[in-house]
């Protein structure tokens, strides 16, 4: 449920990134979830995996590294675009880069010419393959504790009756110019 969630991202984030044993210990639970039956990452392994990376201990940060060498969520793409520079500026939440780089890859992945105009029409996501999508999709909501990605910007579009002026708001992609 989405309260047990938020509890278990809320006791992550009481984590110290100095504190050896606390950070072994998410290590050890870290090892135990990906290592489950048919394991699929979500937002919390996201903040376990991030703030394990992010830590200042190297025997946590090579312990991740060598767990997750590619990262937790699977990088798949239709049109063989590498999401691995995304998944590095997420996982450093670096945010604001990230979003310019994900546009940046809907554009290509559209065949936009990037020279031309630097936005997509609705028309433009329709030449986007699914599997791009749920790729960035999944990297998004899984490195931002379950904040951004696509399928979230959707419930919120939907949640605001599909006003652009009230989306806009909510998400805070625009502020009120009075």
């Amino acid at each position: 449920s989405s309260n047990n969630i938020k509890k278990q991202l809320d006791i992550i984030e009481t984590i110290h990134n100095n504190d050896s044993m606390q950070l072994k210990s998410l290590a050890d639970l870290f090892l135990e979830r990906i290592s489950r039956p048919n394991y699929k990452s979500n937002c919390v392994d996201g903040l376990i995996y991030n703030k394990l990376l992010n830590s200042k201990n190297q025997e946590i940060i090579r312990f991740t590294t060598d767990l997750c060498p590619e990262g937790i969520v699977p990088l798949r793409s239709a049109k063989h675009m590498n999401y691995k520079d995304l998944q590095v500026l997420l996982t450093q939440q670096d945010l604001q880069e990230a979003d310019q780089l994900t546009q940046q890859k809907l554009i290509q992945l559209a065949g936009v010419n990037a020279q031309n105009r630097n936005w997509l029409y609705f028309t433009d996501i329709k030449k986007i393959p699914a599997q791009d999508l749920q790729t960035i999709d999944k990297l998004w909501h899984t490195h931002s504790k379950g904040k951004f990605g696509l399928f979230i910007q959707r419930q919120i579009w939907l949640s605001v009756g599909k006003d652009w002026g009230k989306f806009w708001q909510k998400i805070g992609w625009e502020v009120d110019h009075i």
